[in-house]
């Protein structure tokens, strides 16, 4: 039997590639391995965020996603490829022939070498990410405190649109502040795209701090 064409992670290149090869006729078997059970649109983690979409919506599980098009899907982590043997591992213990193997493993949380961040931050990159943030948000609503205050660290358009988006939920329960350690927000944009941060940011009264670097 021909051994498997291996992807390894399941987010937009991992899905993407495997579902493609899946349309090629005589295709050989394809194995997705991802340790997550859903799939997460990222881009609309704002929305799941302020209850604008449901988790449904934004993360399908794979199994659903996969139905139908002949992709195995191994809900486990890879440890150890060897391309001597064709064979990878993963932490679950299984060992597991290939024909091909694809790296989409995709990207994680960086925290530049800041010390505490790990520790000490709210990161936006998850479902957990957001569970924890709506509990953070209700909390700061129900139990207001004199100059509460969120910080967002980087004003690129992902730091933007979630300082917006914070301030919006939290109805002036809490001041938002956007950090950004160069001279102005989404400093790759268009100076009209700019401008409609800064009104965006203003309207809401976030606080933006430029040249502020988080040590």
């Amino acid at each position: 039997m021909l051994a498997p064409i291996v992807i390894v992670g399941g987010g937009f290149g991992g899905l993407y590639t495997a579902l493609e090869l899946a349309k090629r006729p005589n295709h050989p078997p394809l194995l997705l391995i991802e340790p997550n059970g859903r799939f997460i649109f990222l881009p609309f983690l704002y929305e799941l965020l302020s209850g604008e979409l449901a988790q449904w919506q934004l993360a399908p599980r794979y199994d659903n996603l996969l139905a139908g098009h002949g992709i195995g899907w191994l809900k486990d982590r890879v440890s150890q490829i060897n391309p001597e043997t064709s064979k990878l591992y993963t932490a679950g213990g299984k060992e597991i022939s290939y024909s091909r193997v694809v790296i989409a493993t995709g990207s994680t949380p960086f925290g530049f070498g800041v010390p505490g961040v790990q520790a000490h931050t709210q990161g936006f990159h998850s479902l957990s990410d957001v569970e924890r943030l709506q509990a953070l948000i209700k909390q700061l609503k129900n139990q207001p405190q004199p100059l509460q205050k969120i910080a967002v660290v980087g004003a690129g358009p992902c730091g933007v649109e979630l300082a917006c988006k914070l301030a919006d939920l939290l109805q002036g329960a809490a001041v938002v502040e956007l950090l950004e350690k160069g001279p102005q927000c989404l400093p790759n944009a268009k100076a009209f795209n700019r401008n409609q941060a800064l009104q965006a940011l203003q309207r809401r009264d976030v606080r933006l701090r430029c040249h502020c670097q988080v040590l």
